[in-house]
């Protein structure tokens, strides 16, 4: 990829099967890392008002529990999944990348071949989105 574009990427974790509460803690706990790193150039929680509710999830004080928003750098994708799922092994991941041009791509996976799978489909994705300039 050649394209220095910032993408936005949502990192879904209602789908690790833990307990309402643990779920928060590990949102929070993942905030405050990806911050520290420079793969994510923002990172937020999710507001209610942001995304559509998934199916059975909760909010508490106007976020959603267990949803994330970053900012990345297309060149950084690879190395950002890589480094959710070096967190979080053997749960499944669920990532939704959208582009500046609003296309975006769902992934998800919970194995590494599931996720070495999802990187390529994320970096062709991003590949065959990339804007011209």
């Amino acid at each position: 990829m050649t394209n220095e574009s910032t993408v936005q990427f949502i990192i879904d974790l209602t789908t690790t099967g833990l307990e309402e509460e643990e779920l928060n803690r590990l949102t929070v706990t993942l905030l405050q890392q990806m911050k520290d790193l420079d793969e994510f150039e923002k990172v937020n929680r999710v507001a209610v008002e942001d995304e559509d509710i998934p199916k059975d999830a909760k909010s508490i004080e106007g976020f959603i529990v267990g949803m994330l928003m970053a900012e990345v750098n297309s060149q950084n994708i690879i190395s950002a999944i890589s480094w959710v799922h070096r967190r979080l092994s053997g749960k499944t991941l669920k990532f939704t990348i959208k582009t500046p041009q609003g296309t975006e791509i769902s992934l998800e996976g919970s194995t590494l071949k599931d996720i070495e799978a999802l990187m390529q489909k994320a970096e062709k994705f991003l590949n065959e989105t990339e804007d011209p300039k």
